[in-house]
């Protein structure tokens, strides 16, 4: 049985040293990839497409409350199961670092076909 691998680029744009070809990044760490950019992406953000992005962002103004918690989980979940079908979502936590004007995401899930569990974290700062 042939093993899926996923590749995209680093979007560091890095070129090989020896080729001078964009680098590619492959499997567990492409995928991580596309989803911190799917929960960092506004909505209207990427051309013709429009329904692309998730809430997170304009979610970040609002008073950090367990309302604000739960809405911040659905939006990143319903991001993720639209727009990231190599993955299964087990659970999203959300923590608000009101000292620093932060919150940090932690999402764990397999990637499909899978039982390796992975994790990413991402903290998005509110810088207005």
């Amino acid at each position: 049985m042939a093993k899926n691998i996923f590749t995209d680029i680093d979007l560091k744009l890095t070129a090989h040293p020896v080729s001078g070809d964009l680098v590619q990044i492959k499997n567990e760490a492409a995928i991580k990839t596309s989803v911190k950019n799917l929960i960092q992406t506004a909505f209207y953000e990427r051309p013709f497409q429009p329904d692309l992005g998730s809430a997170v962002g304009r979610l970040l103004f609002e008073p950090a409350s367990p309302m604000l918690k739960v809405t911040m989980e659905k939006a990143i979940r319903q991001v993720l199961e639209n727009h990231e079908p190599r993955i299964d979502v087990e659970q999203i936590v959300v923590t608000f670092n009101t000292d620093q004007n932060e919150v940090i995401i932690s999402i764990y899930f397999k990637i499909v076909n899978t039982l390796t569990p992975l994790t990413v974290a991402v903290a998005i700062k509110r810088t207005r």
